[in-house]
């Protein structure tokens, strides 16, 4: 009874101090950013009508913190309540909390201010409140940090170890820095992940740490917020653990709108939404089209064509999930223009924060996705985003200001989940499943279960989740009164927006819409039954057997009315067309967002279009879209057309030659299947020819009469797909002669030209030159003219020459005509026989380098003391003479190369003994391999024959050297030797050819052994080889990599056991580089090298020995004994053991009983013991085997399953139990 009055004391002094305004002294602190005539009670803030409304909430507040009671006046002078005195703001800190949450009526709230209900306030470094989550400027965000302060080695410092784990108004927080001093260079600390543990020492004096907070982005922009966290109000860190509130100024970023983004909605299939001033719905009555209302009601009309739903509102943008596209996310412009596709999933439950939309992909079984929309927005390549859960989910709402997505998770029963908004965080949250979920702003949840209760998610309370009674006052009309009745509510359709306005369903009122306040009492406010809810503002939307109703919160009849489609009074007369545009890329279409349209009253008006571009008509790369006109439904239709590329005019040649139908396009540079169009200019409405592009790429349009004085003619092109490219204008010049052909004259030393044309006087060019002016005589009846170039006029005869004409003093020449140069012919001498090979009546040769005579005339006598000649093809047709060749009328020189070793040399290639080589057409090859190879030339030409000798050779076919003979070569490898005969600087034919050799001067690597089977010890003998024993050993060359060495091994036996004696060697095969196993006991002394038999001389490697011993004994049997003498062995059944008694191995039998010994520590040999026993045990899945002490021998009783590991070793063999795989050594057993 005391306690109740004294609570009810406090309570009349806080109403007093309400609404009698304190007479204190003003405190000397600067205004106050707290809500005005309220009350601090604790960590929480209370208006004057909240207070008179809910005192049993506030007299609780009171029982929790009776000492902790202040009074905020109008002027925003704090004072205590108990003791009357004034205190300033950052005594409040101290006194109270750094975290204050406001409780207001929603009549009292001032947005400006940030005083709305459930505002948070959180002390500054200075101890003055802030709000934050605000739209307010500079924006502010807060953490709660975990600190635990505990002593260092050093007397003078703390150790910090501090977790950053409620993050909350900072949108994509991912990273943080912390530090005891202020952070000036971020680029020099490491960025932690929030809720990472980072550890700090610092001195005792520390009072603050600073704290920067970064988004995922790797840019050097990414940092989103700072602060700073005060840990001691005194001269040192106390010990302890602290969970300290502080504040981040935003960097460059906000919390965007959220006053009005009701998450509710969301849960309700979000029919409609808010921003400035319009709300945005879900028309039922026109196909669920989206409509922009104005708040006063005076604007109502559709801005989208699309049946919309999940509607979300955010900086001047509706995002909807497009049932008229299988739900794919949308958005559009808040009038209708813009409208963009964003993803390819069918979504539900969209939640647009920030950059990013969370949502519900029904398209990938349900799981939570989150899409950057930017990455989307140019609609070229859509993606659906990132998952963020492998589970089924539903009723997803994001809590945007703790970057966390609560959802029901469909998989485990419909629970009540949450999940960090970067995916890496998640836990389950209820142990019931839960729909309809609302997160207010500040972090509470509230959903309906399956169970019919209404539950509360609290993120900060002692117990989180639990049940709130909710009773429903149903009123029933009798003849004479009206009766109300109260019942315990069973929820489904829950849309909360505070503690105190909690909107649902009531399923045992008819389903019809109720409102239930925090004291837990439901009043009907709309007489009619819901299947989903929707609160914007003053409205309700709901909707009812697939119709859609709204209702004014401030009407007090409780009828709702119907949304009707709008009526238009006036209607489209007629729609002016749209241009057909010219595009790149059909997927970079700009589509016009308006139609400019005629009304039936005469005015002209633009109005929205919403365009299908999904599914065009395509034709001859013109692409036809259809779409409607918003809100009228009128078709009409829109044309890009992908051109195809413009013709580069460099590649168009137009020859206008003499006569009629003898002009010529070529045209370069396309594709086959091209159609080339040709315009006149003056008409360019029909071509007037036509032709298709071959498989190389060019066309040819012949028989074209053009203007004899040049012109202009319009070319476009037509490729697959694709529509006429723009047309491109080429000049053309007057006609030219034209060249008919030219042939060789041999009487005259000329070429004939015949050309066609209207003059015989012209002038003509070789190689573009201009050569001469010429006049070929009275024009013929056939206007067919000749004339003569001289052979000599011709100064280079080795390639291709170009012949033009043209009209005497014109610069407009003729199509170049070719004459074609001739190579060398192949023609040789043979200094045995005396004869030619390779000539014939179309050669000339010269004897004396110069002048050039018919082969027929060249006679033996002719050559006597010549050593060449050179021999060419003779002009004919439009062909040039020929390159000359050189024909040496002397032998090919003589090579021999030696082979040298130590100084010694051995001829192993001779040009004149084909017993030395092998011959493959112009190449020659040595037979033999030598290791230091010397050439030698023999017959070479003397010095003033004219001929100049070369010899060069080349190891990788590149890069050739001279060689002298007699000069060595060294280096391994495969050369190629040529002889070069050259005359006057020329390359001569002669019957030299090239020569192929090896040369192999290198060291053949020893063997290496190695010796595969089972194997143990490996010691040093005492000559220093390897001693290995073995069981069944495989003598392996690990280094036998080049398969042109042969391997030479012997294997011998010991006599005695010893390495000193052995029995007569055997010759050992080691085909590949593998031995034969070596099957019986005993000591051998294997020896093996490698050497090369294509060499001269032959080269071998050093000898590899290894002695390898052959030991068969096999490792003794092994029984363990129980203490109870049973044995210890899973083949004669399951073993299983009570975890009371557990398994005591108690002793072990053995085939070797006086030669083993039971070990706990088999890194040493027990003496005059061959053989110890090593017993290890785990429970299965565990990695680490424990040592069973043969000393202890306690049991094994922890309940599992278990496996015993016997570890046998051979201390003279080397051998293990692991070695041998029939060797049973496991046991399994189980303990229970």
């Amino acid at each position: 009874m005391k306690r109740r009055l004294s609570i009810f004391l406090i309570l009349i002094l806080i109403i007093q101090a309400v609404f009698i305004s304190p007479k204190g002294v003003k405190a000397d602190t600067a205004v106050t950013k707290l809500p005005t005539n309220s009350v601090v009670i604790g960590d929480k803030i209370y208006s004057s009508a909240y207070m008179n409304t809910y005192l049993n909430e506030v007299n609780q507040q009171i029982q929790k913190y009776p000492n902790s009671m202040y009074f905020i006046d109008t002027s925003g002078n704090i004072k205590n309540m108990i003791t009357g005195d004034t205190a300033s703001e950052d005594q409040l800190v101290n006194l109270t909390s750094r975290l204050l949450t406001y409780y207001c009526l929603t009549s009292e709230s001032d947005s400006s201010k940030g005083w709305t209900y459930g505002a948070i306030f959180i002390a500054d470094s200075n101890g003055n409140y802030q709000p934050v989550l605000q739209n307010t400027y500079p924006k502010y965000g807060y953490a709660i940090a975990n600190v635990n302060a505990s002593d260092s080695t050093n007397a003078s410092y703390k150790l910090l170890t501090i977790s950053i784990n409620n993050i909350n108004g900072v949108t994509d927080a991912y990273y943080y820095i912390i530090d005891d001093k202020p952070i000036n260079n971020d680029n020099s600390y490491v960025k932690r992940r929030i809720y990472e543990t980072a550890v700090i020492i610092t001195p005792k004096t520390t009072k603050t740490l600073y704290v920067n907070i970064y988004s995922s982005s790797d840019s050097s922009t990414s940092l989103i917020g700072s602060g700073s966290i005060p840990i001691s109000n005194s001269s040192d860190i106390a010990n302890g653990t602290y969970s300290i509130p502080f504040l981040l100024k935003l960097e460059n970023t906000g919390i965007g709108s959220i006053a009005d983004r009701i998450t509710g909605n969301i849960s309700n299939n979000g029919i409609a939404s808010y921003e400035d001033g319009f709300i945005y719905y879900s028309n039922y009555s026109d196909k669920g089209k989206i409509y922009k209302k104005s708040v006063d009601g005076l604007d109502d009309y559709p801005i989208s064509e699309d049946n919309a739903k999940f509607i979300n509102v955010q900086n001047g943008w509706v995002y909807y999930s497009n049932y008229s596209d299988g739900g794919k996310i949308y958005r559009v412009k808040t009038d209708g223009t813009s409208r963009q596709k964003l993803n390819n999933a069918m979504s539900s439950y969209i939640n647009v924060v920030g950059d990013y939309v969370y949502y519900v992909n029904n398209s990938d079984k349900g799981r939570i996705y989150k899409l950057n929309y930017l990455v989307n927005s140019g609609g070229l390549f859509l993606t659906n985003g990132q998952p963020l859960t492998n589970e089924r989910v539903t009723y997803l709402v994001v809590d945007v200001l703790r970057n966390l997505i609560y959802f029901s998770n469909y998989t485990d029963k419909s629970k009540l989940y949450s999940i960090t908004t970067d995916g890496l965080y998640k836990k389950a949250l209820s142990t019931v499943g839960v729909r309809f979920l609302s997160v207010l702003s500040d972090g509470t949840l509230y959903c309906s279960g399956v169970d019919g209760k209404l539950y509360k998610y609290n993120p900060y309370g002692s117990i989180k989740f639990f049940p709130i009674n909710i009773t429903t006052n149903v009123e029933s009309k009798t003849k004479n009164s009206t009766v109300t009745k109260p019942y315990t509510e069973k929820f489904t359709v829950l849309n909360v927006i505070t503690s105190n306005d909690i909107y649902y369903r009531s399923n045992v009122d008819g389903g019809k819409i109720y409102k239930a306040n925090s004291s837990g009492n439901g009043t009907k406010i709309i007489d009619d039954s819901a299947d989903a809810i929707n609160v914007v503002g003053n409205t309700i939307y709901y909707t009812k057997s697939g119709k859609l109703y709204k209702y004014n919160l401030s009407n007090s009849d409780k009828k709702a009315e119907s949304v009707a489609k709008i009526k238009y009074f006036q209607k489209i007369s007629s729609i002016n067309p749209i241009d057909p545009v010219d595009v790149s890329d059909v997927n970079s279409i700009n589509f016009p967002e308006m139609v400019s349209a005629i009304m039936s009253d005469g005015s002209l008006q633009d109005l929205v279009v919403n365009w299908d571009v999904s599914k065009p008509s395509a034709k001859n790369g013109t692409y036809t879209y259809k779409g409607k006109v918003v809100g009228y439904g009128n078709a009409v239709t829109f044309q890009a057309r992908i051109n195809s590329d413009k013709i580069n005019p460099n590649n168009v040649n137009i020859t206008n030659n003499e006569g009629n139908n003898a002009d010529t396009i070529e045209i370069a540079g396309l594709i086959k299947g091209d159609v080339v169009n040709i315009y006149d200019p003056n008409d360019t409405t029909k071509p007037i020819k036509k032709a298709t592009v071959g498989n190389d790429g060019k066309v040819t349009i012949s028989k074209l009469s053009l203007n004899q004085g040049g012109g202009t003619l319009g070319v476009t092109v037509t490729r697959k797909g694709k529509a006429e490219s723009q047309m491109v204008f080429v000049t053309y010049l007057a006609e030219v002669p034209t060249i008919t052909s030219i042939a060789y004259d041999e009487s005259n030393k000329a070429y004939t030209v015949t050309y066609k044309g209207t003059s015989s006087k012209v002038d003509y060019y070789i190689n573009s030159a201009k050569i001469s002016t010429v006049d070929a005589g009275i024009t013929p009846t056939s206007g067919v003219f000749s004339f003569n170039i001289p052979l000599s006029s011709i100064t280079d005869v080795s390639k291709n020459n170009t012949v033009e004409i043209s009209y005497n003093n014109t610069t407009n020449k003729s199509r170049s005509y070719t004459l074609l140069s001739q190579n060398a012919p192949n023609v040789t001498y043979d200094v045995i026989s005396g004869t030619f090979s390779g000539l014939d009546s179309s050669i000339e040769v010269a004897i004396d380098g110069t002048n050039y005579i018919p082969y027929s005339d060249l006679i033996s006598n002719n050559l006597a003391g010549k050593n060449y000649i050179m021999a060419r093809y003779k002009a004919n047709q439009n062909k040039l003479p020929g390159n000359p060749s050189y024909v040496l009328l002397v032998g090919a020189p003589t090579v021999k190369i030696a082979s040298v070793d130590g100084g010694i040399e051995n001829i192993a290639f001779d040009t004149n003994n084909p017993l030395t080589y092998t011959s493959d057409g112009n190449v020659i090859e040595a037979k033999t391999t030598v290791k230091e190879a010397k050439a030698y030339f023999e017959n070479i030409p003397a010095t003033g024959s004219g001929i100049e000798f070369t010899a060069q050779y080349t190891k990788d076919g590149k890069t050739y050297k001279n060689i002298n003979s007699g000069e060595s070569i060294s280096e391994s490898g495969v050369y190629t030797l040529k002889l070069i005969l050259k005359v006057n600087g020329n390359i001569a034919s002669s019957n030299a050819r090239d020569i192929r050799f090896k040369v192999f001067n290198s060291a053949i690597q020893k063997p290496e052994i190695y010796i595969a089977g089972v194997t143990g010890k490996e010691e040093t003998a005492s000559d220093n080889n390897k001693l290995i024993t073995a069981y069944d050993p495989r003598p392996t060359l690990t280094n036998y990599t080049d398969l042109s060495l042969n391997i030479g091994a012997t294997i011998e036996r010991s006599t005695d056991g010893t390495i000193n004696n052995f029995g007569a060697p055997l010759q050992y095969s080691m085909v590949g580089g593998t031995g034969a196993p070596i099957d019986k006991e005993g000591l051998y002394r294997i020896k093996v090298k490698y050497y090369k038999t294509s060499t001269s001389p032959q080269i071998e490697s050093d000898e590899t020995v290894i002695y390898v011993k052959v030991d068969k004994k096999k490792l003794p049997d092994i029984t363990l004994k129980d203490n109870n003498n049973n044995s210890v062995d899973d083949s004669l059944g399951a073993l299983l053991y009570s975890s009371s008694t557990g398994l005591i191995i108690d002793r072990i039998d053995s085939s070797e009983p006086n030669n083993i010994a039971w070990v706990k520590d088999d890194t040493k040999k027990v003496d005059n013991k061959r053989y110890t026993l090593l017993i290890k045990y785990h429970k299965i899945g565990d990695t680490e085997w424990k040592v069973y002490d043969p000393d202890n021998k306690l049991p094994i009783n922890q309940a599992g399953n278990y496996e015993l590991k016997l570890v046998v070793k051979d201390w003279e063999s080397g051998f293990t139990s692991d070695m041998d795989s029939s060797y049973k050594n496991i046991i399994n057993f189980s303990i229970q």
